[in-house]
């Protein structure tokens, strides 16, 4: 998957593959017409807006990909929308210039055409490693 980056550059390696097949099955999952899903990948393309190498995160930073993502979601129609939505779509849209606003657009309409055609079945998604025998609560297994 194009979208993937280049976990070499992370010390935590293993971390950063984690990370990458828990995106690519978010995303079979947000094709799939996952509301949840869907949010989880438009959020995954703009995580590493801010890093020092652009490809170096487990998902390559990508504006349009995300525009695009949160446009599907907010036109979905889904009962789980809220105006949290609707602004992270105007956030996650502004400052592209006005032809990566057409293509995110373009985007999201190939997006919505494999949600409705496609018939893409859902994939488990582990959520976290928990071992309750580690003596942590989940919130703090998370975190390692």
């Amino acid at each position: 998957m194009s979208y993937l980056g280049r976990c070499y550059k992370w010390s935590n390696i293993n971390g950063c593959m984690e990370a990458q097949d828990k995106f690519v099955r978010q995303y079979v999952n947000a094709l799939a017409g996952d509301y949840e899903a869907q949010g989880d990948v438009a959020s995954a393309f703009m995580d590493g807006e801010n890093d020092d190498d652009p490809n170096g995160g487990p998902v390559i930073p990508n504006k349009l990909q995300a525009c695009a993502w949160r446009q599907v979601i907010a036109a979905s129609g889904s009962a789980y929308l809220t105006p949290h939505d609707q602004s992270s779509m105007v956030s996650d849209c502004d400052g592209l210039r006005s032809m990566d606003i057409e293509a995110a657009k373009g985007r999201a309409h190939a997006i919505a055409y494999v949600i409705t055609n496609a018939h893409v079945r859902r994939v488990r998604v582990p959520e976290l490693e928990y071992d309750p025998k580690s003596g942590k609560d989940e919130t703090q297994a998370d975190q390692d």
